[in-house]
């Protein structure tokens, strides 16, 4: 092999080189863009949870219908309604001992009137 024919082989794998750190550089800043999508969209969501268990307190109340999320309660929700999963409320529901729920569209929403009368007189709601 002569010089020049070794000199355009360096060349062509020092480019090829400089190709794939240009690649790993790009998917970088994009896996970097995606991670920072992501924190945005779980703050977002955190806050979004954060609002709803302070809406469905019945200290601040403002809504007239309220979710099984905000009845029972779970990990994300402790200030919920009522002391129960959501499985127990369902099944009451089906018994008869809780009341019927309101669909929009798939949704299940319940009066928050009904559970207030459900859990009977207190001191709690008496801030209307």
């Amino acid at each position: 092999m002569d010089l020049m024919s070794e000199i355009a082989q360096i060349k062509r794998i020092n480019q090829d080189l400089l190709d794939l750190l240009d690649r790993m550089v790009r998917k970088q800043v994009e896996h970097e863009n995606k991670m920072r999508q992501f924190e945005r969209k779980l703050q977002l969501s955190e806050r979004a949870g954060r609002e709803r268990t302070e809406t469905a307190h019945p200290a601040n109340d403002s809504r007239l219908w309220v979710r099984v999320y905000d009845i029972c309660r779970s990990k994300r929700n402790p200030n919920s309604l009522l002391p129960i999963s959501a499985g127990s409320w369902y099944r009451g529901v089906q018994e008869g001992r809780f009341p019927k729920p309101n669909k929009l569209g798939r949704s299940s929403l319940w009066r928050l009137e009904d559970i207030k009368r459900l859990v009977g007189p207190s001191e709690q709601w008496d801030d209307q």
